[in-house]
């Protein structure tokens, strides 16, 4: 029997299927996350709404703070700008840095003085210090190293020590010279005025490479160097948000970015 012509399933014309809308955020969903307001009149009222950081960091220990071409760079810096991207994500402010730069004996007086808010520049934790003022979680630990000249020819050798850095007990004979900072002190180098420096293993390095005597690597002391922020002892509100910031900063990978790029 002739029957009427049916048309094959596999001639069939399919319509083209609209693409799949990817899922959106909504308003409350991307605004829900923001921190609440923190006290009036508190160091972290203060600086969410003036909208500004106060950082005090050093210029004289690469790689943790220096002045290079595009202006100053090292670990400590580029820990602050995260620091300050992390609470302008937390309160959904646009937080700016106003840099100072200090020397290390300038550290705990700056905060004590409520001059700047938090001092990211190699800051030792020590149970003294922390009498003074408060420090964050801990996040880089080194040791204390002594270098010396390749030859040491005077009597009694000169011993190089930054004011204001840890104490230290290095068994080596000879007549302790203090600094300001460690520009001062390749400077002394440079014109053969000293023969040992006492320095954190990072910040010899760079002066071993800086230097044009070699200088050389001579003694790795039992000395362990802990690096927190250091706060003022009445702003708690400050610490314990810095102190967030670090954590989702080591969740997140951007310290151990941080740590690749400069260490």
């Amino acid at each position: 029997k002739a029957g009427k012509n049916k048309t094959s399933p596999s001639t069939k014309t399919q319509q083209p299927q609209s693409p799949k809308v990817p899922k959106s955020f909504t308003h409350s969903q991307i605004f829900r996350q923001v921190t609440p307001t923190p006290p009036a009149n508190s160091a972290l009222w203060r600086i969410i709404s003036s909208q500004t950081l106060r950082v005090c960091v050093r210029s004289d220990i690469p790689p943790f703070g220096y002045f290079a071409s595009r202006g100053l760079v090292g670990f400590d810096v580029e820990l602050a700008k995260n620091l300050a991207i992390q609470l302008s994500i937390y309160f959904h402010k646009n937080i700016s840095i106003n840099w100072s730069v200090i020397e290390a004996r300038q550290r705990i007086t700056r905060l004590q003085y409520k001059s700047c808010d938090l001092v990211a520049a190699a800051f030792s934790y020590t149970p003294a210090r922390a009498k003074k003022i408060s420090f964050s979680s801990l996040y880089m630990t080194t040791n204390k190293v002594v270098i010396a000249a390749p030859e040491i020819t005077r009597k009694t050798p000169i011993i190089a020590v930054v004011r204001g850095t840890t104490n230290y007990s290095c068994n080596i004979p000879g007549k302790v010279r203090f600094f300001s900072n460690y520009k001062e002190v390749i400077y002394a180098i440079t014109n053969n005025e000293i023969d040992y420096v006492i320095a954190d293993r990072p910040i010899a390095l760079n002066v071993i490479n800086q230097v044009s005597k070699k200088f050389r690597m001579y003694k790795s002391l039992q000395q362990r160097e802990r690096y927190g922020l250091g706060v003022h002892k009445d702003h708690k509100h400050l610490l314990n948000i810095l102190n967030r910031a670090l954590q989702d900063l080591a969740h997140n990978g951007r310290l151990a970015y941080i740590y690749q790029k400069w260490l």
